[in-house]
């Protein structure tokens, strides 16, 4: 697969925002406080090997990712609004009573899913394509021995891990 990497951050921005939009990304009380900054603030605060990553494989999967939908979801509809960068007033956050570090809370963490592909599918096609994947990355695998429902991609790198790394919860 020939990938052609964003060369500038500006590149890298806004190529992520043709598939992305910042609600996606962040809390609603991040954007709320923050969305007169502007879209590159939000993207500034994720580290560019996830958003490097997240659009290589957006681009080669060519279907659509969805990550928050608090700012689309219908009435009745499951609420996403942690998917992203995490925030010190998530409930997630909030509800840890031990020391907690997380990608997310780094902004080096997404959760989400592709259209039409389930997440066991998605997984096996990071595996597959790892020596495209411009950077080594972790995916969340099973939880309590059931593969999850959603991916959960990390750059959080370990040099002992393989490339495309996956880790149960």
């Amino acid at each position: 697969m020939d990938w052609n990497r964003p060369r500038t951050t500006k590149e890298l921005y806004d190529r992520f925002l043709q598939f992305f939009c910042i609600e996606e990304l962040v809390t609603p009380e991040c954007h709320a406080k923050f969305k007169n900054r502007g879209n590159y603030f939000f993207l500034s605060r994720f580290d560019p090997r996830l958003l490097t990553v997240i659009l290589w494989a957006r681009e080669s999967i060519d279907r659509p990712f969805y990550a928050n939908n608090w700012h689309t979801a219908n009435p009745g509809e499951t609420v996403y609004d942690e998917r992203g960068l995490r925030d010190n007033l998530c409930d997630i956050v909030q509800g840890k009573t031990q020391v907690y570090i997380s990608g997310h809370v780094l902004g080096m963490a997404l959760d989400f899913k592709v259209k039409d592909m389930p997440a066991p599918k998605v997984r096996q096609w990071f595996i597959e394509n790892q020596k495209d994947c411009p950077y080594p990355i972790r995916l969340e695998n099973n939880l309590n021995g059931v593969p999850i429902s959603w991916v959960h991609l990390d750059v959080c790198d370990d040099p002992y891990n393989s490339k495309v790394h996956l880790f149960n919860v």
